[in-house]
């Protein structure tokens, strides 16, 4: 179980869009050839996702390994609608031991001198999704310990990138366990955010067919059809300090600053003053009127960013603000 959750760690007005998320219903398949030193072995993906197929053949040799076991198949019988779905598998890979398959919409990556595991990208969205959701069916695999059939769950991970402060972040993420059923039901993970202050780009999504409840068994087998996803309107972009009306008139000072800081506005208006971590979270918020001075004594050494609003919440300066011990 230790294993599979290091592995899991490395991956982990609403309206009803198909169109956000790249071949959700695993109609479209591709085949590749892989292997080490030379590719050999076939496997086939869904168009616009991955799998751990690669993974294995790009890893397993490398590390000492030369078995190989596919663990993810198109299926053409067990379906919800159209004419195929995703067959993710929980398999031996030689030296890797008992992995569970993975399916993923983003870009796996390896590092071949630690042999950890990354993922880069998503599909890209222009709206901030609020579910993801998708009909499974799950089939738990074979208990070694007493030879018959086990019990263990599969995993559905969303997970969504902003851009904070020019880095791409993790701004909200949801989980659901995927259990047992010999027939499609539909699953939902909801997003939670940290932040809703910063415009949504990628989506990623991962389908583990073990990593929930139980331990990790061999040919665990989880069926993937029709994604689904709820969505809202995205945040308008941080306006950047130049371009804000009237930003010039409001100042910050002093910055860096230790302690507390002022914030001076000419025309004696209410304003609020916010103070956001490096995910976008708000950590400290206060109102300020004319000059108002700011406790932040409260703020551990580093780099945030602050953001003054106006009348009916308009944002008329942001930047970055540097505490120092």
């Amino acid at each position: 179980m230790k294993r599979i959750s290091l592995f899991i760690a490395l991956s982990i007005l609403s309206v009803t869009s198909f169109g956000q998320i790249g071949n959700p219903g695993m109609e479209d398949w591709r085949t590749t050839f892989a292997g080490f030193p030379f590719p050999t072995i076939s496997i086939s993906n869904p168009k616009l996702w991955s799998s751990t197929d690669s993974l294995a053949l790009t890893v397993g040799p490398l590390i000492g390994g030369s078995g190989f076991t596919r663990q993810v198949f198109k299926e053409t019988v067990k379906v919800h609608s159209g004419s195929a779905s995703a067959k993710v598998m929980s398999a031996y890979q030689d030296t890797l031991g008992l992995l569970p398959g993975l399916l993923t919409n983003a870009k796996i990556e390896v590092d071949l001198a630690t042999t950890n595991v990354n993922f880069t990208g998503g599909t890209a969205v222009t709206v901030m999704p609020q579910t993801v959701s998708a009909w499974v069916a799950y089939s738990p695999g074979i208990d070694s310990t007493t030879d018959t059939i086990g019990y263990d769950e599969g995993t559905l991970v969303v997970q969504a990138y902003a851009t904070v402060w020019s880095v791409d972040s993790m701004v909200g993420s949801g989980f659901v366990n995927i259990t047992p059923s010999d027939t499609f039901y539909e699953v939902t993970a909801t997003l939670d955010y940290t932040t809703s202050d910063f415009p949504v780009h990628t989506l990623r999504i991962l389908f583990t067919s073990s990593g929930g409840t139980g331990d990790v068994l061999d040919s665990s087998t989880l069926y993937v059809d029709d994604l689904s996803m709820t969505s809202t309107p995205n945040p308008p972009p941080p306006v950047s300090v130049s371009a804000v009306n009237g930003s010039q008139h409001v100042q910050v000072f002093p910055n860096p600053a230790k302690g507390f800081v002022y914030v001076a506005a000419p025309d004696n208006s209410e304003y609020t003053y916010k103070v956001l971590n490096i995910s976008g979270q708000t950590i400290l918020q206060s109102k300020v009127k004319g000059t108002g001075r700011i406790d932040i004594s409260g703020l551990a050494a580093g780099t945030y960013l602050y953001v003054i609003t106006g009348a009916g919440d308009s944002q008329v300066k942001q930047g970055k603000l540097t505490v120092t011990q």
